[in-house]
């Protein structure tokens, strides 16, 4: 997960104010924090600006930890199930999403493949009945991304967390997949922070090359 690549929504708010206008729709974000504080971050966010916030996550020790902040508006579940099938008949909900984070179904960079943690992580999405793998993980934020685009907002962002452009000069990571559909779709990238990415000639190895990355996100957006 990125280092805060979540309080770019306040960059969204920004945008909103220096049009004149106000944020409308709902806040989602699939993948709950998990110690550095995005959910905490996001529903302050929403409740500050009279927003709706839903928090999502497969893990039910994440989502026990998400439901103590958000409380009935958090859900265990994958992303995907969550917006094809809950979102759409929430009472709660505007049916209208302003602004999403996807950071959820981890991905697994080359350096990390053979760490513990990482062997822990794809047993426990076995309980799950879910395979976790690099294409599975591209595949569920593909699959969420065209649900969004579904029941976006007339001004709509989605912010990828763990996304970047690799040496080859494609898009890899979790959005790696979703970001060219989205442009194909009339989505445009705001901003991002991994585009210095293109420079991993600089470097000897991919290992010296992911070390100098912080965290790396994209930010895209539609309007109607």
């Amino acid at each position: 997960m990125g280092a805060k690549a979540y309080t770019m929504i306040e960059e969204v708010k920004q945008h909103f104010t220096s049009n004149l206008e106000k944020m409308k729709g709902d806040i989602i974000e699939i993948g709950s924090e998990r110690g550095e504080g995005s959910t905490t971050f996001l529903k302050s966010f929403a409740n500050q600006n009279s927003m709706n916030f839903y928090t999502v996550d497969l893990d039910k020790n994440v989502y026990d930890g998400a439901k103590s902040i958000v409380g009935k508006d958090a859900f265990n579940m994958t992303g995907e199930e969550f917006l094809e099938n809950v979102y759409p008949n929430l009472d709660s909900s505007s049916g209208k999403i302003c602004f999403a984070y996807l950071d959820n179904f981890d991905y697994i960079f080359p350096e990390i493949e053979s760490r513990n943690f990482v062997k822990e992580q794809i047993e426990l999405y076995k309980t799950y009945d879910v395979e976790m793998n690099n294409d599975n993980s591209k595949l569920a934020h593909l699959k969420q991304s065209k649900l969004i685009h579904k029941y976006k907002s007339d001004n709509c962002f989605i912010l990828f967390d763990d996304t970047y452009i690799n040496h080859q000069g494609n898009y890899s990571g979790k959005g790696g997949t979703s970001i060219p559909w989205l442009l194909d779709n009339g989505w445009e990238i705001l901003n991002e922070n991994g585009g210095f990415k293109r420079e991993f000639a600089r470097y000897e190895n991919y290992g010296q090359w992911k070390s100098t990355l912080k965290h790396q996100w994209f930010l895209l957006s539609y309007t109607k």
